[in-house]
């Protein structure tokens, strides 16, 4: 064998071998699901309208497969035609995606469960939002207190879960920085503003990230768009 066909065949299968390998089996309890096309997609690096799909399938009697390679771990959602359904951390082996009346889980995979139970203390506090709404629509529906009244306790109880749920975010990516989840998550705020926006909790988070993660390509673009200010690298004195 010629020694260059040697050297490609040898590169190939290293860079195959540090690919992110990924096997994952979902099933689906969820009429509305079946018989209907499931894609697996990840954001580009422009932008939330930048989505490339990584495989596709069919639901078909309540399962469902996605299986290929990346070429790093990297968080992607899974959509039911144009309308996300689920975020699923891209990782080495086999996964398994549940999704019911009860909400949707991965299992399988380190980042995975540190994200979903993330969520699961998200939810919570959503929960607790939901609840109080209904609670004030509830006194203000007896005549228990004036308008006013419930409108200011509405105001400040949601005001204070808002700030948890906020104050968790940043938390959660601070924590990882240096993995898929921490750009992943910070994406997926930025496609929560309808353009570039630079709001106060976006800042906080890229005012103490690392470079590595502010040059992730979609963050960097996003930031410089909304106006961000980059820190420059202090220069050393006498220009060494």
């Amino acid at each position: 064998m010629p020694k260059y066909v040697l050297h490609i065949a040898l590169m190939a299968l290293f860079l195959s071998s540090c690919a992110t390998q990924y096997d994952i089996a979902g099933n689906s309890s969820l009429d509305e699901v079946d018989g209907h096309m499931l894609y697996l997609r990840v954001t580009g690096n422009s932008g939330e309208s930048d989505l490339w799909s990584l495989d596709s399938c069919r639901v078909e009697h309540g399962r469902f497969r996605f299986g290929g390679a990346v070429d790093s771990v990297v968080l992607a959602h899974v959509y039911l035609g144009n309308d996300l359904m689920m975020p699923i951390v891209i990782e080495n082996g086999d996964l398994q995606v549940s999704i019911n009346q009860m909400g949707q889980y991965v299992e399988g995979g380190q980042l995975n469960k540190r994200l979903y139970d993330f969520l699961k203390k998200r939810e919570r506090l959503e929960n607790e939002i939901w609840q109080v709404e209904n609670e004030c629509i509830h006194a203000l529906s007896k005549g228990r207190a004036s308008v006013s009244e419930v409108r200011e306790k509405m105001r400040r109880r949601t005001s204070a879960l808002n700030e948890q749920i906020e104050e968790s975010e940043v938390r959660f990516i601070r924590e990882n920085y240096d993995n898929a989840l921490g750009p992943g998550y910070f994406i997926m705020l930025c496609n929560q503003q309808i353009f570039p926006t630079m709001t106060e909790q976006l800042k906080r988070i890229a005012d103490e990230a690392p470079p590595t993660f502010l040059s992730h390509p979609y963050i960097s673009n996003y930031l410089r768009m909304a106006g961000y200010s980059f820190k420059r690298p202090r220069q050393r004195r006498g220009g060494r």
